[in-house]
């Protein structure tokens, strides 16, 4: 899975540039269908992890995300895309099959702005 951030998802993450991820590294990446974005958005008092999937523009969405949340990001977006895939009455094989050709979570800062303003 390919996690492309925003500079305030990467300040949380406390990943050092030189450990973001090729875009060689990520199998599926020029297809973008295990590439998602993910900003983080305040609302209200809470805040938001916004997950837009780069192909589909399919959004997941973990709300009242904390601190200590950050430090198993892709573990967390992992879990929120099985759920919310699940609530979609997807098949289980399904979900399953996609989460295992996703593969470990990498990081990377987005590649263009256009992803910013949708």
């Amino acid at each position: 899975m390919y996690l492309q951030c925003t500079k305030k998802v990467l300040d949380r993450l406390s990943i050092d540039k030189a450990d973001y991820a090729d875009t060689g590294e990520c199998e599926g990446f020029e297809n973008g269908f295990y590439t998602w974005y993910v900003n983080l958005v305040d609302l209200g008092r809470k805040k938001a992890l916004v997950c837009m999937n780069r192909k589909t523009l399919y959004p997941v969405i973990l709300y009242g995300v904390k601190a200590k949340d950050f430090s198993g990001l892709g573990d967390r977006v992992r879990e929120a895309i099985r759920a919310t895939l699940e609530r979609e009455c997807i098949k289980e094989a399904i979900i399953d099959e996609y989460l295992d050709n996703c593969g470990e979570a990498l990081y990377q800062s987005l590649r263009t702005r256009n992803m910013r303003t949708r």
